[in-house]
């Protein structure tokens, strides 16, 4: 019990899944944001999900397959530029269409602080393998 609590807790908090998470207690904790209906509400996270976990996921894997990186857990800071960078570009992609969608300036302000995260980590990471566990969730 205690290995799957462990691993249930890894997952949740992974950085790739961080940001989807604190959007879904953005949608709990703001009362604002309640106007959306289930549907729109629904639509948003499956757009995030998309565009920040599974491309950013399916990159991970196209980058193995072509050995541009020696392991799923990008340890040396070099793997980890192509997945950060479609990771930031994922969340951009996200902000443009919800603007475009005129979705809550809440969610669009969070996408952007994210956005913001993504490109900082891609920068120090040049210089330090940094925490991106920590940095996700200080973004959150």
């Amino acid at each position: 019990m205690r290995a799957y609590t462990q691993n249930l807790v890894s997952i949740t908090f992974h950085p790739i899944f961080v940001n989807t998470v604190g959007l879904l207690l953005l949608f709990m904790l703001f009362p604002s944001l309640t106007a959306l209906s289930t549907n729109a509400k629904n639509t948003v996270i499956l757009l995030i999900t998309f565009s920040t976990v599974i491309v950013p996921i399916l990159s991970v894997f196209i980058l193995k397959i072509t050995n541009q990186i020696k392991s799923y857990e990008l340890r040396e800071k070099q793997e980890r530029k192509w997945p950060f960078a479609f990771t930031g570009m994922g969340y951009l992609f996200s902000f443009y269409v919800l603007q475009k969608a005129g979705i809550s300036a809440i969610v669009l302000k969070y996408l952007l602080a994210c956005s913001g995260t993504i490109v900082s980590i891609i920068i120090i990471n040049n210089f330090w393998k940094i925490s991106v566990h920590m940095a996700s969730m200080g973004s959150v």
